[in-house]
């Protein structure tokens, strides 16, 4: 059976926490993705993390955002919860496309080793909406993301038994490059991340 417009249109509304990945010890951008319709005005939810494994976390507007306001509820941080509201500038919608709405940035716990960290949205502090500029819900999905951690300096993948040496040398840029040209294949995930 064909789709109504509406119902695409409503299935391509999607608000995602990009996954990412990261060292122990190191800081960690998540971006908040939106595909955009072209009428919304203001864009709320909550999000739910490991807070003994990502600290501090930091709300930012990017460029595409820039001049709205945006509200941070921090009342549950020590549990890991956090709420986000932003509100465009009377009179004015975001742009129809992907468009990054916000930085989510945490610094990542040293003492974590290998580890896959969820990252979900939720209604707590913070109930999740989009609305347009007359207050009209506007239906979206919310796609949950995830910091992957493992140990290492980003592209130290030479030599390859050792999984890496904790140096950056000519043999990491060789052995990516053999990666790129696809005369070698990463044996897992974690060599292909790095």
């Amino acid at each position: 059976p064909a789709r109504s417009s509406r119902a695409a249109s409503q299935e391509q509304q999607q608000i995602s926490l990009v996954s990412t990945s990261a060292a122990p010890g190191s800081q960690v951008t998540v971006p908040v993705e939106f595909n955009a319709e072209g009428s919304e005005h203001s864009i709320a939810f909550s999000l739910r993390f490991d807070a003994a494994a990502l600290g501090k976390p930091q709300v930012t507007l990017t460029e595409e955002t820039r001049g709205a306001t945006l509200i941070v509820n921090a009342d549950e941080i020590k549990a890991g919860r956090l709420g986000v509201q932003l509100v465009l500038a009377e009179g004015q919608q975001l742009a129809a496309g992907v468009r990054t709405l916000i930085n989510l940035e945490f610094n990542v716990s040293p003492r974590l080793n290998v580890a896959t960290l969820p990252l979900e949205f939720d209604d707590q502090p913070v109930a999740r909406l989009v609305a347009d500029a007359k207050a009209n819900v506007i239906s979206a999905g919310f796609i949950n993301g995830l910091v992957a951690v493992q140990p290492g300096l980003e592209a130290d993948v030479a030599p390859r038994e050792n999984g890496g040496n904790a140096v950056l040398s000519v043999a990491d840029w060789a052995l990516l490059g053999r990666f790129a040209a696809q005369l070698d294949i990463a044996s897992n995930g974690i060599e292909f991340q790095r």
